[in-house]
């Protein structure tokens, strides 16, 4: 037996085994609207422009608002912990390349996450993320599954510092069960 095969073999031996999801969730990107508090970037680019005082902060919206991406969550077996995986589109891919190939510095997909499980019944399953890395906020997600839907919502503070945005989605999900919820 090779030693590479048998440090392999010793590893497995020696960590546990993980156990399988209790439930894949596959939801289509979720869409819905925003509102925000505070002055827009380009309202304050434009008053800066015109040499005029930027308007005082103010209520927006609501707008359209969601994600191209399909979202993917594991839930494990504890039903303590939801793993959140941003799967890329085709168009999100495309334009990424497109802006690449332009010199333009583009960031990659975001990956898993994992979130704890606040609420669990056959009913409603909800996690709550905090501490956004990209953005100054949090997110939580419900899940229904005898609906076959999620709502997510999520509320930061833009990067500047100026404008707190909050947006309220819904998304189809598929629920796969691999046991009893």
């Amino acid at each position: 037996m090779r030693s590479s095969t048998l440090v392999v073999l010793v590893c497995m031996a020696a960590s546990p085994a993980m156990p399988a999801p209790l439930a894949t969730i596959t939801c289509e990107a979720p869409k819905g609207t925003s509102s925000y508090y505070g002055v827009l970037g380009s309202e304050r680019v434009k008053a800066a422009g015109t040499h005029v005082a930027p308007p005082l902060n103010h209520l927006g919206g609501p707008e359209k608002d969601g994600y191209s991406q399909r979202l993917t969550f594991l839930l494990d077996s504890s039903r303590k912990k939801l793993t959140r995986i941003w799967v890329e589109s085709d168009a999100d891919r495309k334009q990424r390349e497109d802006a690449k190939a332009l010199g333009v510095a583009v960031s990659d997909p975001p990956t898993a996450v994992d979130l704890p499980v606040v609420a669990y019944s056959t009913d409603v399953i909800t996690a709550a993320e905090s501490g956004l890395t990209y953005l100054k906020g949090s997110s939580m997600y419900s899940f229904y599954p005898k609906l076959g839907v999620m709502f997510m919502s999520v509320q930061f503070l833009e990067v500047d510092g100026q404008l707190a945005r909050q947006s309220a989605m819904f998304a189809r999900c598929d629920f796969s069960w691999s046991g009893k919820p």
